[in-house]
């Protein structure tokens, strides 16, 4: 992983829920100038997110770091199909939340974000 992988046509990151950090090395990720946001949730039961989004955010020079609070799973960010009742139920799990979590609203604000994200980002991009 050492490697320089940098894209010049990648201008600015979101990364929901990223993954897999130790296979990252520190000082690469140090090198990493494009702004980037990251946002998880606490309760994430997949991937722990101090672990993994924390370990990205405080190695990723002026990464914006968001966590969403409560009881909000991973899957989050995955849409709830209109039918539930058309869901195989071993992916039941995906889409059930706590109560208290409002999903559509939560994507609602995690899309808003990335949108205002990345109009700032891209608005003081160089081409």
């Amino acid at each position: 992983m050492a490697q320089d992988w940098k894209e010049k046509r990648i201008k600015a990151a979101f990364l929901m829920a990223p993954a897999w950090a130790w296979i990252f090395d520190k000082n690469s990720l140090q090198k990493i100038t494009i702004p980037t946001y990251i946002v998880a949730s606490d309760a994430d039961n997949v991937l722990v997110t101090p672990n993994n989004a924390g370990f990205f955010s405080k190695n990723i020079p002026r990464a914006v770091y968001q966590t969403i609070p409560g009881q909000v799973s991973h899957y989050i960010f995955i849409s709830t199909p209109k039918e539930k009742d058309k869901i195989p139920s071993n992916l039941n799990s995906l889409i059930t939340d706590a109560p208290s979590v409002d999903r559509q609203w939560i994507q609602f604000e995690v899309a808003r974000n990335a949108s205002l994200f990345f109009q700032s980002a891209l608005s003081s991009s160089p081409n």
